[in-house]
């Protein structure tokens, strides 16, 4: 999946702790078959017939579940989330390019052009299948997949006996049984703690530009692009949220990224999310439901 993965279980035998790591790499190796578009997947096989007469192609009930949950959340956050995002990713040289790698910066037409083959409206689910209705259209599902794995891997390893463990996908971290303490750190000051949670029981997910970027001639361009202007965000620092379902952690931190203060608190009060959201101006927006259940604190508090 391209990411760094530590994983702690806590076993009453050596031999059911080697299960559980072998459920883990199971769990990552199917999901990254089934919705990678770094290698022939369902993904790409959803690529190459859009817009075609049979742009409807069969898919599992894996990916089916997880294209069906990025189509409410798209709806939801009136397309700030956006599955359909790849065309605006390859423009920034942001999909297959190195992270840090020098690129120059796309042209407004090419920004424009990109922007026309993004719109989550254009995915139709079916039974047992998905497909794109315009050409050249295509599916990342890289704000949402992880989070799926996530909680994939915790129901198996649950499922095994094992009811103990925390894991950590590339900084998303989910706990079952076992306390852990996470600190977000300021993009600007990467030794500076902004948020530190303390979690037994579910799961954390921060998005922000600071992790992937490449950079322009002028600047770095972070990975996170507002699926509406096709631009960079930038009036957001982070956004922070925490949640049962890896999945729905992933993808509300990503829509919430490029909230605005009316947005981020009226879908975190109607989804009662607990969420923290920094934004450029050093403001922080903590949602009701946070206020209340929220397990993180800032460092002064």
């Amino acid at each position: 999946m391209g990411t760094l993965i530590h994983i702690a279980l806590e076993c009453d035998t050596e031999v059911l702790c080697d299960q559980g790591f072998r459920i883990v790499d199971g769990v990552l190796q199917d999901i990254d078959d089934k919705m990678s578009n770094y290698h022939p997947s369902e993904l790409t096989r959803i690529a190459e017939a859009a817009g075609s007469a049979n742009y409807l192609q069969p898919v599992s009930s894996q990916t089916h579940a997880v294209l069906q949950q990025a189509l409410e959340i798209s709806r939801y956050s009136q397309g700030l989330f956006d599955p359909t995002i790849t065309p605006l990713l390859e423009v920034y040289k942001l999909y297959r390019a190195e992270p840090g790698s020098s690129q120059s910066g796309p042209t407004t037409g090419a920004i424009d052009q990109a922007k026309k083959l993004v719109d989550y409206r254009e995915l139709k689910l079916a039974k047992n299948a998905a497909g794109l209705k315009r050409r050249n259209m295509q599916l990342d599902l890289g704000a949402i997949a992880k989070g799926f794995a996530l909680d994939q891997a915790a129901e198996k390893l649950q499922r095994s006996g094992i009811t103990a463990f925390s894991l950590n996908f590339g900084g998303h971290l989910l706990s079952r049984g076992v306390e852990q303490v996470s600190n977000t750190y300021d993009p600007r000051d990467e030794k500076a703690v902004i948020l530190s949670c303390t979690i037994t029981n579910g799961s954390l997910s921060a998005s922000a530009q600071n992790q992937r970027f490449v950079r322009n001639s002028t600047k770095k361009i972070g990975h996170l692009i507002n699926p509406k202007t096709g631009m960079p965000e930038e009036k957001n620092l982070i956004s922070v949220v925490f949640h049962d379902s890896a999945m729905l952690a992933d993808a509300w931190s990503t829509a919430l990224f490029f909230a605005d203060r009316v947005q981020f608190s009226k879908w975190t009060h109607e989804h009662h999310l607990i969420a923290y959201q920094f934004t450029a101006t050093g403001a922080i927006e903590i949602s009701e439901t946070a206020q209340k259940f929220g397990p993180c604190v800032r460092p002064t508090e």
